[in-house]
């Protein structure tokens, strides 16, 4: 089974299955459903809001976050700007066009190439031959950090591959905070993007066998593994 870019790990895949099997709180689904508006009203078009058209929503939290993003210096899309974009990535580093069979469940699409991982990039636009893509975060807490992003860096890779551009910079938005996580910019075929694609490359392919050690401190699901040393 593919892994999807947004369940990708470093060093154990067992993490992965403790995720999909831990039901979801109240909670957690409440800010799941925030996190999906928001993704809602950036996407209408981030190009107006870019320049001062900013949508209206009826949560006055998210107004916030959404007048703070318009505002950021980052936030500057360009009139090829997509959002919520489906991409499949190659074992050789090529972009391979995908299906999304399920939610995070991905295929090939017919004809394409054996796909290393696939996901949906939520933002990205060229400037200069360059890539930027994004993520947005809308919870309380931060991930890793773009420079090492697992997700944005595969979404990067592939879409520079499909645009044929020859660099992409991976970005992450903290929506409640008004800050932005900017990697720097990798050029395809250098010794910084051989690093990152051999992490994806090897996150991709871990199975879910237990691997406890020294990096169960820093796992978010170590409370409830009975492998994580004590």
């Amino acid at each position: 089974m593919i892994v999807s870019a947004s369940a990708l790990v470093r060093h154990c895949g067992f993490a992965r299955k403790l995720n999909r099997e831990r039901p979801r709180t109240p909670e957690q689904q409440a800010a799941m459903d925030r996190g999906t508006k928001f993704h809602a009203a950036v996407e209408v078009d981030p190009v107006g809001m870019s320049r001062g058209q900013v949508p209206q929503v009826d949560d006055m939290e998210m107004q916030g976050w959404i007048d703070l993003l318009a505002s950021t210096d980052e936030f500057r899309p360009t009139v090829n700007v997509e959002t919520e974009i489906l991409w499949g990535l190659g074992f050789d580093g090529q972009y391979v066009a995908a299906v999304e069979t399920q939610p995070h469940v991905y295929d090939p699409a017919p004809g394409q190439p054996s796909l290393l991982t696939a996901g949906r990039a939520d933002i990205a636009w060229e400037r200069h031959g360059c890539i930027y893509v994004a993520d947005w975060k809308t919870g309380k807490w931060p991930t890793t950090p773009a420079v090492d992003n697992l997700q944005v860096n595969a979404a990067g890779t592939a879409l520079a591959a499909r645009t044929d551009s020859a660099s992409y910079i991976p970005m992450i938005y903290y929506a409640r905070d008004g800050f932005w996580d900017v990697g720097r910019e990798v050029v395809i075929g250098s010794a910084d993007w051989m690093r990152i694609f051999g992490e994806v490359k090897n996150a991709a392919m871990l199975d879910e066998t237990p691997r406890p050690g020294e990096h169960c401190r820093g796992c978010w699901s170590k409370r409830a593994c009975a492998h994580a040393p004590t």
